[in-house]
C-alpha cells in the first residue's frame, strides 16, 4: 500500500493527508488538469482510499483501461457513454450509498444527453449532502468543471448543491471526506469555498483576470515568491504545474507530472479510448452494487411507507436524522417562495390600484379637453369674426408712422413695441384683442399696454375712443 502520492520522480505528498483535505486544480484547457487528477485517484486506490468522482466532461471512465501494460483500475461508471449502471437524478443518491457500504470506488460520469445541467446540481447536492451524513471510512471526491456547482455568483439555481459543497469544505474532514476541486479558472469558482483548499496545483493560466487575481491571492497569502510564479503560468507546457500549499509551507515546486498507469482520452483522437489497452472488467462489482442499491432502495421504501395504525390515526415511523433535515430542508423552501410569491402578489394588486387610478385620471383629463374644445369653438369663431370686422387694418399711414417711430423704439421695451406694431398693423385696437394677439397681460393694472398706449399719447401718434385705442396720422 502506498502511504505517498508520488506526482514526479522529485516530488511526493502525504497521501492520507492528500485523501482527507480540501485541494485545487486549476488550469486552462489541455494544460493537463485532469491528467493530474486521474493520477492522484490511481494513487489514492493503490494507497487504499476509495473516491467518487463527478465527472461533466466524460473521460474518468478511462480509468478501467490499462496503457503499457498495465491493467486498468475497478472502478464503476454510472451515467455517460460507457455506464455499467444507468444514472438519473433518483437514483444517484442509492447508487452512492451502495458504492459507500462496498467500499468501491465510483465515477458520476454527468456527460449524459439525457441528464440536464439541472439534474447534474441535483445529482451532486443529494450525493454529497448523503456522503456527509452516512460516510464511515476516508473517501476522497473529486469535482471536474467546480465553476458548475460552486460558482463565483451564487444565483438561486446554485443554492442548494453550493450549500452541500460549503459544508464538504469547513466539515468533509469530521465525516472523513477530502476532495479536490478541479477548474480552468480561479476567479470562476466561489471564493469562499477555494480558499479552504490545503493544497493547489497550477497549471497553465494565459487570461488576464485569471492572472490577476492569482497574483492577488498570493500576495494576501504571503506565498514565496508570487511574482515570479505568475510571470511562468503562461509558459508552463502541458503537464507541468505550481504546486502551492498554504501560508508557512514551503516555497511552491514547479514540476511535470509524471505518466499514468491508465489511458487518457485525446481530444483530437476520441477513438483511442475505444480502441484502449488492458480493459478491467468490473461485472463483479456492479453485481454487488445493484444488490446494495436493491438493499438501500427496500429499507427507503419500508421507512417512508410503513405505518402503524392507532385507531382510525397512522402514525409514521421516526425518521432518520438525514430525512429529518431534509425535511426541514423543504420546509424552509416552501416557506421561503410562499413568502416570496405573497409580496408579489401585494406588488401586483399594488400596480394594479396605481393602473386604475392612472386610468381615471385619464378619463378625466379627456373629458375636460372635450369639454373645452365644445366650449371654445364658437367662441373662437365670433372672436375670429369680431378681430376681423370691428378692427381696421392699417395699409397706407401705418408704414410713414412706423418709419417715424423707429428713432423712438429705444424708448420702448420690447413688450411695448408688440402693443405699438399691432396698433400700427390695425390702426384701431381695444386692449383685450391687442393682448391676444401679443401676448401681452391684459389684467395688470398700468401694464405694458397702458404704458404702450401713454408713450403713444404723447407722441399723439394715438387717441382714445371708449374702448378702443386709435392710431392718428399727424405726421403729414
Amino acid at each position: 500500500m502506498n502511504d505517498k502520492i508520488k506526482l514526479s520522480p522529485e516530488h511526493s505528498y502525504p497521501l492520507l493527508e492528500y485523501a482527507s483535505q480540501g485541494n485545487a486544480i486549476l488550469g486552462i484547457r489541455d494544460s493537463g488538469k485532469t491528467y493530474t487528477a486521474t493520477k492522484i485517484a490511481e494513487q489514492l486506490f493503490d494507497g487504499g482510499v476509495p473516491f467518487i468522482a463527478f465527472d461533466p466532461i466524460g473521460v474518468w471512465h478511462s480509468l478501467k483501461i490499462g496503457a503499457d501494460g498495465n491493467k486498468g483500475y475497478p472502478v464503476v461508471v454510472a451515467g455517460g457513454n460507457f455506464a455499467d449502471l444507468k444514472l438519473t437524478p433518483e437514483n444517484a443518491s442509492l447508487i452512492v450509498e451502495a458504492a459507500m457500504k462496498e467500499n468501491i470506488s465510483l465515477i458520476i460520469d454527468l456527460y449524459d444527453m439525457e441528464l440536464s445541467k439541472s439534474d447534474w446540481r441535483r445529482i451532486v447536492e443529494k450525493s454529497i449532502r448523503l456522503l456527509l451524513y452516512n460516510n464511515t471510512h476516508l473517501r476522497h471526491i473529486f469535482i471536474e468543471e467546480a465553476s458548475e456547482f460552486v460558482p463565483q455568483r451564487i444565483q438561486p439555481q446554485y443554492g442548494s448543491v453550493y450549500a452541500e459543497i460549503e459544508k464538504l469544505a469547513r466539515m468533509g474532514r469530521n465525516a472523513s471526506l477530502g476532495y479536490t476541486l478541479i477548474n480552468q479558472r480561479a476567479e470562476e469558482v466561489n471564493k469562499a469555498v477555494l480558499e479552504l483548499c490545503a493544497l493547489t496545483l497550477l497549471h497553465k493560466q494565459t487570461g488576464r483576470n485569471s492572472l490577476k487575481a492569482i497574483k492577488e491571492w498570493f500576495k494576501i497569502a504571503q506565498i514565496p515568491e508570487g511574482d515570479s510564479i505568475v510571470s511562468q503560468l503562461p509558459k508552463l507546457g502541458q503537464g507541468e504545474c505550481f504546486i502551492v500549499g498554504q501560508q508557512g509551507d514551503p516555497s511552491p515546486e514547479r514540476i511535470k507530472v509524471s505518466k499514468k498507469k491508465t489511458i487518457h482520452p485525446d481530444p483530437k483522437n476520441p477513438k483511442e479510448v475505444k480502441k484502449g489497452g488492458i480493459s478491467t472488467d468490473v461485472s463483479s462489482f456492479v453485481k454487488k452494487l445493484e444488490i446494495q442499491m436493491d438493499k438501500v432502495k427496500h429499507r427507503k421504501e419500508v421507512r417512508d411507507t410503513f405505518k402503524v395504525p392507532v385507531g382510525h390515526l397512522e402514525v409514521p415511523l421516526p425518521k432518520s436524522k438525514y430525512a429529518m433535515e431534509t425535511d426541514r430542508q423543504v420546509e424552509e423552501t416552501i416557506n421561503t417562495l410562499t413568502e416570496e410569491i405573497a409580496i408579489l402578489k401585494e406588488k401586483n394588486e399594488k400596480q394594479q390600484q396605481e393602473l386604475l387610478q392612472e386610468q381615471a385620471r385619464l378619463n378625466y383629463a379627456i373629458k375636460v379637453v372635450n369639454n373645452l374644445r365644445e366650449y371654445f369653438q364658437p367662441q373662437y369663431a365670433l372672436l375670429k369674426n369680431l378681430f376681423t370686422d370691428s378692427e381696421q387694418v392699417v395699409t397706407n399711414g401705418g408704414g410713414q408712422i412706423r418709419e417715424y417711430l423707429l428713432q423712438y423704439k429705444d424708448k420702448f421695451t420690447s413688450g411695448e413695441w408688440k402693443v405699438v406694431e399691432d396698433l400700427i398693423n390695425h390702426g384701431r385696437v381695444t386692449k383685450s384683442a391687442s393682448c391676444l394677439r401679443t401676448g401681452i397681460s391684459p389684467t395688470s393694472v398700468n401694464g405694458t399696454f397702458d404704458k404702450a398706449m401713454q408713450k403713444l399719447g404723447r407722441l399723439q401718434l394715438m387717441s382714445r375712443e371708449g374702448k378702443d385705442f386709435v392710431l392718428k396720422n399727424n405726421l403729414e
